[in-house]
């Protein structure tokens, strides 16, 4: 390589620099939102300046100061906790965050089992899961509650296998259940399989 093209090099690589530097210096933070106690909650970040400025990303945060949610405004583009933290649909993780009681109410069945309203409660023990579920069912017309005992496989891509181990319903043949786990939040998490759709909060 000669003089020149190595002095024209280093003149490039130089300005390169320079830009990302002018751009990185273009954008500022402030913190518009706070929770009661002064942590921070909503920080917006801004690019230009004077009547062009513009804010570009939001983030929000808990009270823990964990990120929960970034909006990049640009792009449209918004990651909740589940999506910023990857890992947690891998079977592993998966199976540490379900672990405890988790409570579903006002329950959209898609099929004709349920009624009127239903409240669902999953308690996840390992392998093992509980389930109650509180409501009118078209089959008995009165509030009934519905206790199932349930063996969770956990897999990857945030899917459980729920597979009964009620005596009565292996006599039936009920087959297992894949269901999509779509984790919001530390503490929610939205539930989708081929009868129905809800969101449940950690208790």
């Amino acid at each position: 390589m000669s003089q020149l093209m190595k002095k024209f090099m280093l003149l490039l690589s130089c300005a390169v620099f320079v830009a990302s530097c002018s751009l990185e210096g273009d954008t500022r933070e402030e913190v518009i939102s706070r929770f009661p106690g002064g942590e921070k909650k909503i920080v917006a970040k801004y690019q230009g300046h004077g009547e062009k400025e513009q804010m570009v990303e939001r983030l929000t945060y808990d009270k823990s100061g964990t990120l929960v949610l970034r909006e990049d405004l640009r792009s449209g583009v918004s990651k909740n906790w589940g999506d910023l933290n990857p890992k947690i649909k891998k079977a592993p993780e998966l199976r540490k965050y379900l672990q405890g009681t988790w409570v579903a109410v006002t329950v959209e069945d898609k099929g004709e089992y349920t009624e009127h309203f239903e409240k669902m409660t999953f308690t996840f023990k390992g392998e093992v899961v509980d389930l109650v579920r509180e409501g009118k069912f078209t089959n008995l017309g009165k509030l009934s509650t519905i206790k199932k005992r349930l063996k969770a496989t956990y897999l990857d891509d945030g899917f459980v296998l729920f597979a009964s181990e009620n005596q009565d319903n292996k006599k039936k043949n009920e087959a297992p259940q894949k269901v999509k786990i779509r984790i919001k939040s530390k503490t929610s998490f939205d539930f989708d399989s081929p009868e129905m759709q809800l969101s449940f909060q950690k208790t």
